[in-house]
């Protein structure tokens, strides 16, 4: 350690002494959060009430966009209203074989309250800043906290993330439990003992928003055997074990 990088070390400047890296992060994406977020959020909101004054019907109006994102609605509802798993309108109500529970059982989760789903968005803004929140731990605890914050409020201020949050679409929740199942099995290396069983968890989640997460389970132990040739494969079996567990209700149905 040079003379100049040693007294930086001893004597941090003002910023240093005031914000941690994990203080700093959230204060950074609670800005994001109420300067670009909530103002899109609010001009959402007027939009939906001009399509209502046009004669659209409440339901398919924002944040409802595209086919995709109505039957995602329509399945939530149907789920709280006690018609099953279905996309169809009105009785008979055939059971939907192609989408998967994990996204209209959150949302069915939210309407159940009594909640309006105009208000979703705000449910998905909270899970957009726990993903960054994963994304900039991955960073820090792999490289530095510098890198983690950088990629954390950059996936915060990606047109994309911003869209998707104020829309009923699967992205954000799925992105959500795909990071924090990449972070807990990657915390695995780091000694964390319930790291693998979480890991499992959030994977299985993901698989239950997409299905495609199903080849991940793959990638993740092909990394654990190269990383630990000569160690117990225990922890793989905890992680797939939580997935079944996780997945297998589903698939049985």
């Amino acid at each position: 350690m040079n003379q100049a990088t040693y007294r930086q070390a001893k004597n941090p400047n003002r910023w240093q002494r005031t914000f941690s890296p994990t203080a700093s992060f959230w204060f950074l994406a609670a800005a994001v959060i109420f300067f670009v977020y909530i103002p899109f959020f609010v001009g959402e909101y007027t939009l939906r009430q001009q399509q209502i004054a046009r004669g659209a019907d409440p339901f398919g109006a924002l944040p409802v966009l595209g086919s995709d994102s109505y039957e995602y609605a329509t399945l939530a509802k149907n789920l709280v209203e006690g018609n099953g798993f279905s996309i169809d309108s009105v009785s008979p109500f055939k059971p939907d074989t192609f989408r998967t529970i994990g996204y209209p059982g959150l949302v069915a989760l939210y309407l159940v309250r009594g909640l309006p789903l105009a208000a979703f968005p705000l449910i998905q803004m909270l899970l957009a800043v726990l993903t960054a929140y994963g994304i900039f731990l991955i960073g820090k605890n792999f490289w530095r906290a510098s890198v983690g914050i950088f990629a954390g409020l950059l996936y915060l201020i990606d047109p994309v993330t911003i869209v998707n949050t104020l829309t009923i679409v699967t992205d954000i929740f799925y992105v959500f439990l795909l990071v924090w199942a990449i972070y807990f099995f990657f915390s695995s290396q780091l000694g964390q003992k319930t790291a693998w069983a979480l890991g499992g968890l959030f994977l299985g989640l993901s698989t239950l928003v997409r299905p495609i997460s199903m080849f991940l389970l793959i990638v993740f132990f092909i990394f654990y055997a190269v990383k630990n040739r000569r160690q117990s494969i225990a922890p793989i079996i905890i992680s797939l074990l939580v997935y079944i567990a996780v997945v297998s209700p589903w698939v049985i149905r």
